[in-house]
């Protein structure tokens, strides 16, 4: 779920990882190695003409006089004592910083930390947040050029452009911790304070209590984004913690009062533990239970995810039931309702599986939306419901089949109790149907006349699941043929799912081998398997043509088969070609592109197999050594050359004769 955010750092962030070399000053010149990111919002607040100003000269690309106002916009901020605005002038000069300079990005980073030393809170507590994503962001955006940087053991001195991931990694977690530790000033501050430097995200709030009330809230779940973040390109420590206690999925009064253990301090899993214990033991003191609901969900998740116990599923699941009574009467159950719905389809789809699981998951759904309809819950709930109850459809036949003979194609549905079918004859070129495009191939089969239709009933148990039977097609004669299937009668695909799926029926079958680097066919009766004489077999080669703006096949010869059924190509080597077998009025098209290839005959040659008595030798060491010669015929098989002297030369690793 999304919840507010601050506006401007996103924006920064990537423009801070981007290098650009230094514009000339108030020069409309835009950076040669990445555009200008945009505003990240309309410009208000505090300040507005300024702010105003200032965006006119950055869209100009005037980057230095931008700056110049910036910096000047800041001090003024400082002397009103304006935390808001202070912060944002702050993440500007860093900005275009970035920009002007080819190593703006440390400057940027300068800019911050030395502010944040001085600033007082709740100014450095934001502050703080912003550098640890600052540094997790180029991490992040940088770890394949990074991870190969080996930590010095005495230290890593200068900048970020240096320093290992680990140092980074490690930065930007300090800066995190460091942002809540002042845990009770900061819930003294209403979030309202950052109204200057963020966005409202979707749903910040349930039955008209904030998720996020006070700037601890706000970032205590920053800090959580990134201690609950796998960074998979970091050396494991020597004592990595694992979750694997139980209680990271009992109820929020004894989870919040456990004390989960780690060697490793530094651990993101144990940081995000206890972060989610800080968070929700204010919301039950303050019984915010909009608030409550919402990180409890988070660490139910975060638990289910993270955890190594084998029984985690059923754990995280009765969770889930305790947390749907606990909030059954408030707008926040719809949420949990949501997750427990899509507990229910997860499980549905395991092996031994309830078969009505995915009922339950609609009935959990249906009565979110019916008690809470307005709710943020409610809309995940009816998307998840559209998914379940949607009608599906697939369709798979056989790609040639016998003609004048029933055939059968199989069916996959879910949530249908009839289908459609109908089934229409094609030109035998397939080419025909290549043409039309895609967005017209449903219309263009519907507009040719059937040559059987008919309804089908289903047996459809409730259960929202997929299912396959299969359905009989009425005997063919030979030609080529697709079938559509379809929830609806009208088979166009609007209200109902429509597929369809292409066949032949023929008595003719090849297979194809190679000899010599041409590609050969035997025909045979589909049937019988007994060979058949006198199939004509033409290749064709497609080719583009420029005028017609279209792929087009001339045919560049033609065989019959000889009483064995062999059918042997006379086609040039290197050339690619289609085949279509005719015998009588039936005709096949075969599915395969085939080529002529005819490798070059070898030049014989002679070698030497050498045999040493050890793969290393220490120097001065005797080297035994025995060969046999060679010589590979045409193609390519080897045979001995008998009582032939052979001069065999040693060479050192720098290529120098050593000895011969």
């Amino acid at each position: 779920m999304l919840r507010s955010s601050i506006l401007l750092l996103l924006t920064l962030s990537l423009a801070f990882c981007k290098y650009a070399q230094k514009a000339p000053d108030n020069t409309s010149t835009q950076p040669t190695t990445a555009p200008m990111p945009t505003p990240a919002a309309p410009f208000f607040g505090d300040y507005a003409s300024e702010w105003h100003a200032i965006d006119s000269l950055e869209k100009q690309g005037l980057f230095k006089s931008a700056l110049e106002r910036t910096e000047a916009l800041h001090t003024r901020a400082k002397a009103d004592r304006n935390g808001p605005q202070t912060i944002k002038t702050l993440l500007f000069r860093g900005k275009y910083s970035t920009m002007l300079e080819e190593d703006g990005f440390v400057k940027a980073v300068q800019i911050l930390e030395n502010e944040e030393k001085t600033a007082a809170e709740p100014e450095r507590s934001v502050l703080q947040s912003l550098l640890g994503e600052l540094y997790a962001t180029y991490l992040q955006n940088q770890s394949w050029r990074i991870q190969n940087r080996t930590p010095l053991a005495d230290g890593e001195g200068g900048d970020i452009l240096t320093w290992s991931a680990e140092q980074i990694e490690r930065r930007a977690l300090d800066f995190y911790r460091a942002s809540v530790q002042n845990e009770t000033a900061l819930r003294a501050v209403p979030v309202e304070y950052l109204r200057d430097i963020s966005r409202p995200g979707q749903a910040d709030s349930v039955d008209a209590k904030p998720l996020r009330p006070n700037l601890f809230d706000f970032l205590g779940h920053r800090a959580l984004s990134h201690f609950a973040n796998e960074r998979s390109y970091l050396t494991e420590p020597a004592y990595q913690f694992y979750l694997d206690q139980p209680e990271a999925f009992a109820l929020a009064g004894d989870f919040v009062n456990f004390n989960f253990q780690s060697r490793d301090t530094t651990s993101g899993k144990w940081l995000a533990i206890r972060m989610f214990q800080r968070l929700m033991a204010a919301h039950l003191t303050n019984r915010n239970e909009a608030a409550l609901a919402d990180a409890d969900l988070l660490r139910l998740q975060f638990s289910k995810n993270n955890a190594v116990m084998v029984d985690k599923a059923d754990l995280y699941g009765a969770a889930l039931h305790m947390l749907h009574k606990f909030h059954y009467s408030h707008p926040s159950q719809a949420e949990v309702s949501y997750h427990l719905a899509q507990y229910y389809v997860e499980q549905a789809y395991l092996p031994n599986a309830g078969a009505f699981l995915l009922s339950q998951a609609v009935t959990e759904c249906k009565s979110a939306i019916r008690q809470h309809p307005d709710s943020y819950g409610a809309k995940l709930c009816a998307a998840l419901l559209y998914d379940l109850q949607r009608a599906e459809i697939t369709l798979e036949t056989e790609y040639v089949a016998p003609p004048n003979k029933p055939m059968l194609a199989a069916i996959s549905y879910k949530n249908l109790k009839k289908v459609w079918v109908k089934v229409v004859q094609v030109p035998g070129d397939p080419s025909v149907y290549e043409q039309v495009d895609w967005d017209q191939q449903l219309p263009y089969l519907n507009a040719l006349p059937a040559v059987q239709q008919r309804s089908w009933e289903l047996r459809d148990s409730g259960d929202y699941r997929l299912h396959q039977t299969e359905i009989k097609l009425d005997p063919l004669p030979a030609g080529r043929y697709f079938v559509l299937l379809s929830g609806s009668a009208a088979f166009d695909g609007a209200e109902q799912p429509t597929r369809f799926a292409p066949f032949t029926c023929s008595s003719l079958a090849a297979v194809s081998f190679d000899q010599n680097g041409d590609q050969q066919f035997a025909v045979v009766n589909r049937e019988t398997g007994s060979p058949m004489v006198g199939v004509r077999g033409e290749f064709f080669e497609s080719k583009w043509d420029r005028n017609e703006r279209r792929n087009v096949r001339s045919r560049i010869g033609q065989e019959l088969s000889d009483r064995d059924g062999f059918i042997r190509t006379k086609i040039d080597t290197r050339r690619g070609f289609n085949v279509r077998l005719t015998h009588e009025q039936d005709t096949l098209w075969l599915d395969e592109f085939f080529n002529n290839y005819r490798s070059e005959p070898r030049i014989p040659n002679r070698e030497t197999q050498f045999f040493t008595d050890r793969s290393l030798y220490r120097p001065g060491q005797t080297v035994y050594f025995k060969g046999i010669l060679l010589q590979r015929d045409e193609r390519d098989m080897p045979k001995i050359i008998p009582n032939t002297e052979v001069s065999v030369r040693f060479l050192d690793a720098n290529s120098q004769e050593k000895a011969a």
